[in-house]
């Protein structure tokens, strides 16, 4: 949507479902994204692409312009749009997810401690969308800052530490 803002109206411009074209050439596998493809089967999916009709492209450019009002930090594409969500989007998942983590009869052994990758790969794992791991980790030092969770260990990776829920929900 960016670029588009910024190309002149009489440049045509064609776009590739990329989700959709790599799973009817190759089968099998939905990319999220089109970092999930190579660069070699990338090319052919070009042969896909539709030119974006005029209300189409007016209706991304709309879009585009009430993101940037929005100001926001984080976007996520829901209901087929582009939307601006709030930092904390993800915190009650987080905090969900790791309560059944500490469950497991693995982690009772720690007194309900995990380490914090594990809680990452879960919620990205889970998600339907492209997410990045730092901005979950991210959310996880803000819950341990809120004392949603404790931690032992150095906070330099989430390699490094493990986490435990101190509370079960956020208000």
């Amino acid at each position: 949507m960016c670029l588009l803002a910024n190309l002149p109206n009489s440049i045509p411009v064609s776009v590739v479902m990329v989700s959709q074209a790599y799973y009817k050439r190759y089968g099998k596998f939905r990319p999220r994204s089109t970092g999930e493809v190579s660069p070699e089967k990338l090319f052919s999916l070009m042969e896909d692409a539709k030119i974006l009709s005029q209300r189409a492209r007016s209706r991304y450019l709309t879009n585009w312009n009430r993101l940037l009002e929005d100001n926001g930090n984080l976007r996520l594409r829901k209901n087929r749009q582009v939307e601006t969500v709030p930092e904390d989007y993800f915190d009650q998942e987080i905090i969900e997810r790791a309560k059944r983590i500490s469950r497991e009869k693995f982690h009772r052994k720690s007194d309900g401690f995990f380490y914090a990758v594990r809680l990452v790969g879960e919620i990205i794992g889970r998600q339907k969308q492209r997410i990045r791991d730092d901005l979950i980790e991210w959310r996880i030092r803000c819950l341990i800052q809120r004392n949603v969770f404790t931690y032992q260990g150095t906070l330099t990776s989430m390699r490094l530490y493990m986490i435990k829920s101190v509370i079960d929900s956020i208000d």
